[in-house]
């Protein structure tokens, strides 16, 4: 008796890989169409300090030598007709800049993301992830994240919901960012500083080539002054104190050292600041004072972290 042949055993249906295909032909279809519904929001856009020039040209350089964009695009779901960009800026310009070559993307949606405060604090989060961040660039975005945070709860002490204080904005993040409370402070002066000058200006800072200084970033961000004219002034006295001094008489005899210790010397500074703040109050105007009482918390701030470093 001949034997029956068996046919080979198939696990599965045979349409599944048809399915699998048509589900990733879905979401071809649905990226696509999230493509075109992309929007910069200008404020976004100029949220984050932008890449250096050197940086931006090698992002591009190796976009268009692999015909792709390796990291997604990341989107936040205004509507159904608005995805604003929330992470890569860059590389969408680059997109748009070479759209006739067809690169290769991908975007991912944050539908966590419930509005543009939101949107702020997770463009932060990322930057202090991802990049090598110097000093300046980190004091601008705790100085951002400060500024966001205070404008919410207007720099009030706040409760959770379980009705424990947790003191006011600049505390709770001078604990997170493990810094001194007024180091805060003066990020957010230099934030926004930073915010006031020119695009252009703003950017050659953050990328640390600039000639001004961090103290004149957060002068400017405490005063309100026609930029324009301050650069030029600062950059002018700045011009004056770098001049080569040339001496044309003999140098004088040198002056016996004072017998005043450190102590003194800081007593008798002391003193005459006591003098300028007692003429502050009695003929100074509601302005002064506030500005003279922030200039006194800065300094005990300072002399606060200069304890701790000794006691660390």
């Amino acid at each position: 008796m001949a034997k029956k042949k068996i046919a080979p055993l198939t696990v599965g249906s045979a349409r599944k890989p048809m399915v699998t295909q048509k589900l990733t032909e879905q979401a071809l279809a649905e990226q696509e169409k999230i493509k075109q519904s992309i929007r910069v929001h200008e404020e976004l856009r100029t949220y984050i300090p932008p890449l250096a020039e050197p940086e931006l040209r090698k992002l591009e350089e190796n976009i268009l030598k692999d015909g792709i964009v390796k990291e997604p695009l990341m989107l936040w779901k205004k509507d159904d007709k608005t995805y604003y960009i929330v992470d890569g800026h860059n590389r969408y310009s680059i997109i748009q800049r070479h759209a006739g070559k067809n690169l290769n993307y991908k975007v991912i949606v944050r539908n966590d993301l419930a509005d543009m405060a939101d949107v702020k604090r997770e463009m932060l989060n990322i930057q202090f992830g991802r990049r090598n961040l110097s000093k300046n660039q980190i004091s601008y975005l705790r100085g951002l994240r400060y500024l966001d945070e205070k404008q919410e709860h207007g720099g009030k002490k706040t409760k959770p919901q379980n009705g424990v204080s947790v003191g006011n904005t600049a505390q709770r993040l001078a604990e997170e960012f493990h810094v001194g409370k007024n180091t805060i402070e003066r990020d957010g002066h230099f934030a926004s500083g930073v915010r006031k000058l020119p695009a252009d200006e703003a950017r050659v800072l953050l990328s640390g080539e600039s000639d001004l200084l961090k103290r004149d970033i957060e002068f400017l961000g405490k005063n309100d002054v026609n930029v324009s004219s301050w650069l030029e002034t600062v950059r002018k006295e700045r011009s004056k104190e770098e001049e080569p001094v040339v001496q044309v008489t003999p140098p004088k005899e040198a002056k016996p050292k004072s017998s005043t210790t450190k102590k003194d010397r800081f007593t008798t500074w002391l003193g005459g600041y006591s003098k300028e703040i007692d003429i502050v109050i009695k003929k100074g105007t509601a302005e002064e004072k506030r500005s003279k009482a922030e200039e006194i918390e800065t300094r005990i701030g300072e002399l606060k972290e200069l304890l701790q470093k000794l006691s660390e």
